[in-house]
């Protein structure tokens, strides 16, 4: 299915508005999806609360679609509602977020064409990396404010989080059963030290049981038990289950949905969107 057909009843905030006469026109020869999605990232960018997402903007600003490797990618209902949602939380705060990973053809960024993840490696002006000494309240205060999708979406947004993590250890070995990622026999995981040592200090591979707040290592790509609540009680840390927990409610009562909890990277928060019905990570 074109996810362009799924977003036509979009509405911007009021406070879009503040977008200059420039960036309104860019748009206007493109369909209403477009018009959305590139008024979202320009206001965001012009304002400087949008950080890693210069080149999707100028690409939407030529084109009005997003074109990587020649492949074309659409931009899903409620990864439109969570980077608006994203907009109006740094708008208000003044504190920006920065975008990793954005449409990339893998997973659930884009490997069918439709783009329903993003990766955060800053979220309220704070980085995402493991070793954050407020790491704990920086990934709960972005779970906290993801927008519900109603009434813009058919069904409330359903999200999976794919959390910090520390190193890989000597002798882990990814399970077997996994809810999440590669499902098959028991191997050891090799150390990722050489992809993120400009990322996180050095003491998180030295030291990693300090980091290990969240799921370990093991867990990358590879849910517990197949449901971020349950899953919360698999963190290592009481602090990052009382907070995860808070949020996670929080968000819930306000209409959110959730799905799968699952060990990421060092350097980023991963938020996957409508992936009850998709296939992950």
């Amino acid at each position: 299915m074109n996810a362009k057909t799924l977003v036509r009843a979009i509405a911007l905030p009021a406070l879009l508005a503040s977008a200059s006469l420039t960036s309104s026109s860019a748009f206007a020869r493109f369909s209403m999806a477009d018009q959305a999605l590139g008024h979202i990232l320009q206001v965001g960018v012009d304002q400087g609360v949008i950080l890693g997402l210069d080149q999707t903007v100028a690409q939407l600003r030529t084109s009005g679609e997003i074109v990587w490797s020649g492949v074309h990618y659409n931009v899903s209902a409620g990864m439109h509602e969570l980077l608006k949602g994203l907009l109006v939380r740094a708008q208000t705060t003044g504190r920006p977020f920065k975008v990793l990973s954005f449409a990339r053809h893998a997973g659930s960024h884009g490997g069918d064409g439709i783009v329903r993840a993003i990766d955060l490696q800053m979220a309220d002006g704070e980085n995402l990396y493991i070793d954050n000494p407020n790491i704990i309240n920086a990934v709960a205060g972005v779970i906290h404010s993801l927008p519900s999708g109603r009434p813009f979406v058919p069904t409330a947004n359903s999200y999976s989080i794919g959390f910090p993590r520390t190193a890989y250890k000597q002798g882990d070995v990814k399970p077997k059963d996994c809810h999440a990622g590669t499902v098959g026999d028991p191997h050891p995981l090799q150390t990722d030290k050489h992809d993120y040592t400009s990322f996180v200090t050095h003491d998180v591979f030295e030291n990693q049981d300090r980091f290990d707040v969240f799921l370990s290592p093991k867990h990358n790509e590879c849910s517990p038990t197949g449901d971020l609540v349950s899953t919360i009680g698999h963190m290592n840390s009481p602090e990052a289950r009382d907070a995860i927990s808070s949020a996670v409610e929080s968000a819930k009562s306000l209409g959110a949905a959730f799905h799968l909890g699952y060990a990421d990277a060092l350097n980023h928060l991963h938020i996957a969107v409508d992936t009850n019905k998709h296939p992950l990570p």
